[in-house]
Parts: C-alpha cells; sequence; structure tokens
C-alpha cells in the first residue's frame, strides 16, 4: 500500500516476481481514489480504459505492431506501446510507469476500486509509483523519467497528406495541385517505401521517381514540404550500401545467440 499525504493511493499485489530476466510475470494495481483508469496507450478505442473483465472486451495488448487495417473501438496492439496508466479522482491522482519493453496484456476493472491486473512476457519488474497529487503533476512526473518532446517546427503542427503509397512522381505532383485547386490546407506530402529502388531507404526508384530534385522544387513553390519515410528496418542485400556499412560496424539488432535479426516479409 502507498499513501500519499495520509491518503492511500496504490495498492500492489505481486505475482510469480522471480529473479529473471526471461521469466513472465503479473502483477495487480488498484487505485482507491481514483473514478476511472486512463492510459496504456496506443489503442483505437475511448480515451476512458474499458472493463475488460467478464462481461467486458479482451485485454489490452501492449505490443508495437504495424496494423494496416485495425478494428475500432478494440483493445488491440497498434503502432505504440507505452506502459503508463493514471488513475484520477476527487481525491487525489496517481500512477504508474512500468519500465519493461516486453509484450504485456492489461485486465481493466472500472468499480468502485479500479483496478489493473498486468501480465508481462518477460524482464524485469521496473516500477515508478507517480503520486502527483493532480493529473498535470502525474504526467509531469512521467515525463520527467521519460523525457520531454522537443518543439516541432511550425509546419509540422499542419496538415499532413500520407498513403501507402503514391506510385510515381507525376501522381505525387498531381495530388499537391489538387489540394492547391480545391483550396484545400496541405502543409506536407509523405512518401511511403515505394518510392525506393526495391524497397532500399536512401535509394529513389528510377523509373517512377526519375527526378526526385525536381518533384522537391515543385512541391516547396507553394510552399508545402515533401518527407520521405524512413523506417528502421535495412533490407539485407549484399552490394546495398546501407546494410553493407551497418553490417561492418555490427549495428544491427542481435537475437539471444548472437546473430543478427531479421525480420518477417509480410
Amino acid at each position: 500500500m502507498i499513501l500519499s499525504n495520509d491518503v492511500l493511493q496504490v495498492i500492489l499485489d505481486g505475482f510469480n516476481l522471480e529473479d529473471s530476466l526471461d521469466q513472465a510475470f503479473a502483477f495487480a494495481v488498484s487505485f482507491p481514489q481514483a473514478l476511472q483508469l486512463y492510459g496504456i496507450h496506443e489503442h483505437a478505442d475511448s480515451l476512458a480504459l474499458q472493463t475488460t473483465q467478464v462481461g467486458g472486451t479482451d485485454p489490452y495488448r501492449l505490443r508495437n505492431l504495424d496494423v494496416s487495417g485495425y478494428e475500432l473501438n478494440s483493445p488491440m496492439a497498434l503502432y505504440g506501446a507505452v506502459p503508463v496508466l493514471y488513475g484520477p479522482g476527487p481525491n487525489g491522482t496517481a500512477g504508474i510507469f512500468l519500465h519493461n519493453a516486453a509484450e504485456q496484456w492489461v485486465e481493466i476493472t472500472n468499480d468502485e476500486n479500479p483496478q489493473a491486473y498486468i501480465m508481462v512476457e518477460s524482464g524485469l519488474l521496473d516500477l515508478f509509483i507517480l503520486l502527483g497529487p493532480t493529473p498535470t503533476e502525474v504526467v509531469r512526473q512521467y515525463v520527467s523519467l521519460t523525457g520531454t518532446a522537443h518543439l516541432p517546427q511550425l509546419w509540422a503542427l499542419g496538415y499532413h497528406q500520407s498513403r501507402w503509397n503514391y506510385d510515381s512522381q507525376d501522381d505525387v505532383k498531381d495530388v499537391v495541385a489538387n489540394f492547391t485547386t480545391y483550396n484545400f490546407p496541405l502543409d506536407v506530402i509523405w512518401l511511403d517505401i515505394e518510392y525506393t529502388d526495391g524497397k532500399k531507404y536512401f535509394t529513389w526508384d528510377s523509373n517512377m521517381f526519375s527526378d526526385p530534385v525536381e518533384m522537391q522544387q515543385n512541391i516547396s513553390a507553394t510552399n508545402k514540404r515533401l518527407v520521405t519515410i524512413i523506417d528502421p528496418h535495412i533490407k539485407v542485400e549484399t552490394g546495398y550500401s546501407v546494410y553493407d556499412g551497418a553490417l561492418e560496424k555490427d549495428l544491427f539488432v542481435k537475437n539471444a545467440d548472437g546473430s543478427n535479426f531479421e525480420g518477417t516479409i509480410l
């Protein structure tokens, strides 16, 4: 039990907390002062977390996934996974942050004593208790651990047009021109991976994007900007300079046996 100014804010109950990095573990956390639980982003769901116990939804899943088509009002995993929970209430707000990057499942109960049951695939119970006492202070305590975002450029706050994928530079220029024609505000247009030569980042498809400099000049002439997406996955191909350079400098993520991790092509 954890109190703040003599008010009970957080109750923890742990299970299977063994001293092993490859051992799954679970624990429960209750927020006696809370009316509703929030957090554990990112899901296409309401800001207030739904009850997932009997009669509710499936548990919330935390795992970074590239989901091309996702369900609304669902606890399914999406791009982001942020294991932070907030429990605001009239007598104080508390929160927890689990510093663990493993896959997690979270059961939520919203009743007279809102609580979460957190199941973790592996790693350590590296848990931070955030005692607020206000919602603003809880968030400040959280970002004091993780760091805050830099102030973005003004244009980055505007409207961004992005899709997978534009077929050619002529297609891109046509889309930008139509935004102007129909007087629809546009600050940035994004290109997904198909602009590259065979899905190799830092390259251009010489057939479909034969003059990227001219394309960018065409876009910037109307005070718009171009962003080319560069995801953190490098194509495994000998002779590709980015792959060869990273391999030589031993920069790739490793498997448990020390070999280079290679993702599955979907």
